[in-house]
């Protein structure tokens, strides 16, 4: 499976430092431990509100992708 990123979209998901290269087709495998990746660090970008920071958004959008 092979999904576009954006600009943002990638800078984001290469600070998570996956050990495969996202804009490749990904496996079944890689496709859930980018899903993984993507929902922790979301999850680790909210405010003491459990709203989105603008980097959990960013990782918001990406999950909408997923």
């Amino acid at each position: 499976m092979k999904i576009e990123f954006d600009e943002t979209e990638l800078k984001a998901l290469n600070e998570l430092k996956l050990p495969f290269d996202v804009t490749k087709d990904l496996t079944d495998d890689e496709y859930f431990e980018l899903y993984e990746a993507v929902a922790d660090a979301f999850i680790n970008h909210l405010d003491d509100n459990y709203d989105p920071t603008p980097k959990g958004k960013i990782y918001d959008g990406i999950m909408s992708e997923l």
